[in-house]
């Protein structure tokens, strides 16, 4: 137990470093604790002695700071990965959105005179999403960050007294990633500025005057798109104040997706009855056809998913438990495969 409780905090202290890092930062302060355990309590330590003695160290993300400079940043070590997989996620999609607009213009345009136009005016609008969305994300985590520093030093999540009993466990089960939950809260929120900020343009523009076609249908829509990711905020900060699933919170997810799942119905069958509309607007049938087909097939995708991440979520925790009721466990310190944190 003791030394499991040793390589738990390195392990943990590790992690939070860049990786050029991490192999020699763990090498180095895995030698000096044992050294420093075996000077103290001799070759064969207690757990309470080691216990002891690592209160007596910084909690793993102050220990790590420790590795890193100390500069003036935005956005510090502790929410930097987090922030990270934030803007891979959001940008690349939002780029492929814009993208996929500007092709379904450019195929449903009754002309191409002003083709260079629309190239210029799409690297505008990848360039002012982009910029936009990128400076949002970064408001965000610089609020925690700054939020965090304020809060009275003993109210601090690195101020407080530590318990090394209390690091995560090499064999997590039910455990909620904390950057998961941080990472998908700002994703959504983040798109759904987007959605309002952005609302104007969606649609098909075919060089008329007006609104973009099936912009009605977007905001006819945009309450219930809306209340869907305002669900997901919420759920994601449950589980990130609970800190485990629970068989209440599963079930609220199946929920959550099966809304989701609703409301991407009602908007591919309001645009399918706008057909009329699009062959009036000049929009070739064939067209109008691919763009149906692309709507239900990423419906069916969307359903697929669903299915999918719930049911094995529930396959999880049925088999973790009944694991744990039957005495199964790990072997040698294997980690058990079918038991987990779930995603």
């Amino acid at each position: 137990m003791s030394a499991e409780l040793i390589e738990r905090y390195v392990q943990e202290v590790s992690r939070r470093l860049h990786e050029s890092q991490r192999e020699d930062v763990s090498r180095e302060l895995r030698s000096s604790i044992y050294d420093e355990v075996e000077h103290r309590f001799g070759p064969e330590p207690t757990d309470e002695e080691v216990v002891a003695y690592l209160r007596e160290l910084d909690p793993p993300e102050q220990a790590a700071a420790g590795y890193r400079p100390e500069l003036l940043y935005l956005v510090g070590p502790a929410w930097f990965p987090a922030f990270r997989t934030v803007v891979k996620i959001v940008l690349p999609i939002q780029i492929g959105l814009i993208l996929l607009g500007f092709v379904i213009r450019t195929f449903t345009d009754t002309g191409f005179g002003n083709f260079g136009g629309e190239i210029f005016g799409f690297l505008g609008a990848v360039v002012d999403a982009s910029v936009y969305s990128f400076g949002m994300i970064v408001l965000i985590f610089f609020g925690l960050e700054r939020l965090e520093m304020r809060r009275p030093a003993k109210q601090r999540r690195s101020a407080k007294v530590w318990e090394p009993r209390s690091l995560p466990d090499s064999r997590p089960h039910d455990r909620v990633g904390y950057a998961n939950a941080v990472t998908s809260i700002v994703v959504s929120i983040v798109f759904l500025a987007l959605l309002h900020v952005f609302a104007s343009d969606v649609g098909i523009r075919t060089g008329a005057e007006g609104p973009p076609l099936l912009n009605d249908v977007y905001q006819r829509h945009l309450p219930w798109i809306s209340a869907s990711i305002l669900i997901s905020i919420a759920y994601w900060t449950v589980l990130l104040i609970q800190g485990r699933w629970t068989w209440i919170t599963r079930f609220a997810r199946l929920a959550s997706d099966g809304f989701g799942l609703w409301v991407f119905y009602r908007v591919v069958t309001d645009v399918v009855a706008h057909r009329p509309a699009l062959v009036g607007a000049g929009i070739e049938g064939p067209v109008i056809s691919i763009i149906e087909r692309s709507l239900w097939l990423s419906f069916a995708v969307a359903v697929a998913i669903v299915v999918v991440t719930n049911g094995v979520r529930f396959y999880r925790a049925l088999t973790g438990r009944r694991q744990v009721a039957d005495g199964v466990g790990p072997v040698d310190g294997a980690p058990v495969t079918m038991t987990g944190s779930d995603s």
